[in-house]
């Protein structure tokens, strides 16, 4: 089981780190590689900003803002940036809810345990 688990975040990571490969791909022009690589930086860091969640806009107007910047063609660059927040932010959230269910299915209903109930002991 614990195998199980670390092969998956290795994939996940693998993946993660292979996304921004994905704009050599995509782009007809090459780009630097360290400006493309500066530029996903980036906007992992801007994901960090608590103005929306996951730094849903931010992100994706700073990372095809950036990689314009790095030489690479505005539609790639929003071809890129569509497809890396695909990846990395809509396919986590919608895995999300079955696996919650699956869990439960496989688990039960959720227990509290004795003496966390606080409204039952009043």
């Amino acid at each position: 089981m614990i195998i199980r688990a670390v092969a998956l975040a290795v994939a996940g990571l693998a993946i993660y780190l292979l996304l921004p490969s994905l704009t050599r791909v995509l782009a007809s022009t090459h780009p630097r590689d360290a400006l493309v690589l500066l530029a996903y930086a980036a906007a992992n860091v801007i994901e960090l900003v608590p103005v929306t969640p996951g730094g849903l806009g931010l992100v994706e107007a700073s990372l095809a803002g950036l990689l314009v910047l790095a030489g690479v063609h505005g539609g790639d660059a929003l071809l890129a940036t569509l497809a890396y927040r695909l990846a990395s932010y809509w396919l986590p959230l919608c895995a999300g809810p079955p696996t919650y269910l699956l869990y439960r299915h496989r688990y039960g209903p959720r227990h509290t345990s004795p003496g966390t109930d606080h409204a039952a002991q009043r």
